[in-house]
């Protein structure tokens, strides 16, 4: 299973935990790991600072097999994916 974007708190371990005693391996990776170690947040109003990038494009504009493919939009975005990339895992 995947973590919410508040880590992986006491609720994603919490259904990890049913799953896993209903006989499934659960795993919930902590994927903030490499980024800020023990992330593990709170369901407050109060957010992380964080980057948010908006589009003016639909749903989907970064898939080259669907209509609402917007190719400006998807170069963009993989621009500034890329130099996100380099600014925290380089």
């Amino acid at each position: 299973m995947i973590q919410e974007i508040f880590g992986v708190n006491s609720h994603i371990r919490s259904v990890a935990d049913r799953f896993a005693k209903e006989g499934h391996l659960a795993v919930a990776p902590a994927l903030f790991q490499r980024v800020k170690p023990g992330v593990e947040l709170g369901y407050t109003p109060a957010h992380p600072e964080l980057e948010v990038q908006i589009y003016a494009a639909g749903h989907g504009f970064n898939c080259d097999q669907r209509a609402s493919y917007n190719e400006a939009a998807s170069a963009l975005a993989r621009e500034r994916t890329l130099a996100f990339l380099a600014r925290h895992l380089a």
